[in-house]
C-alpha cells in the first residue's frame, strides 16, 4: 500500500511492510509495530488453487473462535473432542462454515467442512430445499463464540443489508449416542 495525500489527489510511496508505523492521530498503543506476515488462510475473488473448497465469488472473510474442548461438554451438549484446537471461520458472502484444523505447532494442517447437520443459503433470496422440509437455514454468519457450555452461538445476520426480520441468535449444541431415525412413509 501507498501513503495516499487526500487533499492533493496524489500517492506517495509505499508502506514497509517488515517495519510497520502506525502514525494514527487516535493511536494510543505501539507505534512501532511487528513485521507483517503472509495469511494464514486467503481466498480470491477467483478459485484458488490452494484453497479449492472456499470456492470463488464475492468475500467476506470471518474467523470465528478455536475450540477448546473440556470434558464437562459430554454433559452439556457441547462440541466433541473430534474439534479441540481447530478454529472455526466462516465467510457472510458465499456463504460457508468451515473448521481449520490446527497442528500442535499451531500450523494448518487441514480444512474441513463444519457439519452437514445445518444447511448454509446459497440461493440469495430463494427458498431452499431444506427450508422446504422445515429445516433451519442459515443465512449469512456475522459472528459466532462457544459457549461455556462448549456449544456454539452464532449470530446470523439474515438475508441482506438493512433491518432483517429473518436475523437469529443460533445455538448449535452436539447430540451424542444415536440419533433418532427419521420415519418416512410412501403411499400410494
Amino acid at each position: 500500500y501507498a501513503r495516499y495525500d487526500f487533499a492533493a489527489r496524489k500517492a506517495g510511496g509505499k508502506y514497509d511492510p517488515a517495519h510497520p508505523v502506525n502514525e494514527g492521530r487516535s493511536n494510543t498503543g505501539a507505534r512501532e509495530l511487528p513485521p507483517a506476515q503472509p495469511a494464514f488462510i486467503y481466498w480470491p475473488y477467483g478459485a484458488s488453487a490452494e484453497f479449492p473448497m472456499l470456492g470463488e465469488g464475492g468475500r467476506t472473510a470471518c474467523a470465528g473462535p478455536v475450540f477448546h474442548f473440556q470434558p464437562r461438554f459430554r454433559e452439556t451438549g457441547g462440541f466433541p473432542e473430534h474439534y479441540d484446537n481447530c478454529l472455526l471461520f466462516f465467510d457472510w458472502q458465499r456463504p460457508f462454515l468451515k473448521w481449520a484444523r490446527l497442528d500442535a505447532n499451531a500450523d494448518l494442517a487441514g480444512i474441513e467442512p463444519f457439519t452437514a447437520a445445518v444447511t448454509l443459503a446459497n440461493d440469495k433470496g430463494r427458498i431452499t430445499a431444506a427450508e422446504q422440509r422445515g429445516e433451519y437455514v442459515l443465512r449469512r454468519v456475522v459472528d459466532a463464540q462457544f459457549g461455556p457450555d462448549g456449544c456454539l452461538y452464532l449470530l446470523d445476520f439474515g438475508e441482506s443489508w438493512g433491518a432483517n426480520a429473518d436475523a437469529k441468535l443460533v445455538r448449535i449444541s452436539y447430540q451424542r449416542g444415536n440419533l433418532a431415525p427419521i420415519a418416512k412413509a410412501t403411499a400410494t
